[in-house]
């Protein structure tokens, strides 16, 4: 039976480095986590011999899957930007798609999913979607400060809805309303809500990443 290899929690390091091991046959497992909570694992077995060196790729599976429209977003909704200039969210947001989200800047979901974005900032920069953050008056406060984020994508938006009150349908049913801030959206280049994330979640960085990618 197969005994698994510990490594260092968290270590990301793998593609050219070197792992001595003992001699003997190995599988490699790598698995890609799909919204709905399955995996899509991929084996690898190999050979490793006394004494010599084995390179095995890294390689995960292809995951083709449909990407859903969920609703709309209204293009049309004002929002404050930060010097306090009013604008039209499309004109904000452009034509080919963006990710939008409603947060609270100062509770532990808005701020995990900082961290996360944070972790894929050059993805996210490369790929050139725009990022629109919306705060409501009750968090936008003297204290607030955009200024201390610095691990967000550099073109990364901060606007100003004063009650919500633009936050889509899709939000007020359960469990999205429960689930509470943040309220995220990936919209496509119509406008339309592909994608849509609520309350505190692991893994919603990358996958609005891999949407937004999927949609752009």
């Amino acid at each position: 039976m197969y005994k698994t290899l510990l490594f260092s929690e968290g270590q990301k390091d793998v593609y050219d480095k070197l792992f001595e091991v003992e001699p003997g046959s190995y599988r490699m497992t790598t698995g890609v986590r799909l919204k709905d909570g399955t995996v899509q694992v991929r084996f690898t077995y190999f050979l490793v011999r006394t004494g010599e060196e084995t390179d095995v790729v890294l390689t995960f599976r292809h995951v083709e899957h449909e990407i859903p429209v969920l609703g709309t977003l209204d293009r049309q909704a004002m929002f404050m930007t930060i010097d306090g200039a009013s604008y039209k969210l499309g004109e904000l947001i452009g034509d080919r798609g963006a990710l939008v989200a409603w947060i609270e800047p100062e509770r532990e979901p808005t701020k995990h999913l900082f961290r996360e974005i944070g972790e894929l900032t050059a993805a996210f920069a490369n790929l050139g979607a725009p990022i629109v953050l919306i705060i409501g008056d009750s968090e936008w406060t003297k204290s607030f400060d955009p200024a201390d984020y610095p691990q967000l994508p550099q073109a990364t938006l901060f606007l100003r809805d004063a009650s919500y009150a633009a936050l889509p349908d899709i939000v007020s049913q359960s469990p999205a309303y429960e689930a509470g801030f943040p309220h995220l959206f990936v919209l496509d280049g119509a406008d339309q809500i592909r994608y849509t994330a609520s309350g505190y979640k692991i893994g919603t960085g990358k996958e609005t990443l891999q949407v937004l990618t999927a949609v752009w």
